[in-house]
């Protein structure tokens, strides 16, 4: 295996910080560029989802800027209370054909008088095939 394709075996970004929007478009919490990869990858994400009211809906993507496609579907949370705070996360496998790709962690209020938060979000890229050189 070459020095390059060890590197390019495990990516991963992440921002750990508590942040909140009222914003009905969809915000970043957390991007990565990938670079150039081939072969099969499993991509994961999770992160801590919250809401400042109990009539709060947030939603919670992992998300492919380069194509426009929502990764694992998106994640819509109706809290119950302003202390609730839920773990959201899901995993999906994806084959790139000597393609970069950005993608990023994003979230979003749908609706409520408050705001929806996100903290501890991280992702992962897993290279899982490693038959194609």
């Amino acid at each position: 295996m070459t020095e390059l394709t060890k590197r390019l075996s495990f990516q991963s970004a992440q921002s750990l910080g508590f942040i909140s929007t009222t914003s009905p478009n969809f915000i970043t919490k957390v991007s990565l560029n990938t670079g150039m990869l081939f072969g099969l990858y499993r991509l994961s994400w999770s992160a801590r989802a919250g809401g400042a009211n109990p009539s709060d809906i947030g939603e919670y993507r992992f998300f492919n800027v380069t194509d426009g496609v929502d990764l694992t579907g998106s994640s819509v949370i109706d809290f119950l209370d302003a202390s609730s705070k839920v773990l959201v996360h899901a995993a999906t496998e994806v084959f790139f054909n000597a393609q970069a790709k950005i993608l990023e962690i994003q979230w979003r209020l749908i609706s409520g008088g408050g705001s929806s938060s996100i903290e501890n979000a991280r992702m992962e890229l897993w290279r899982i095939d490693h038959s194609i050189q």
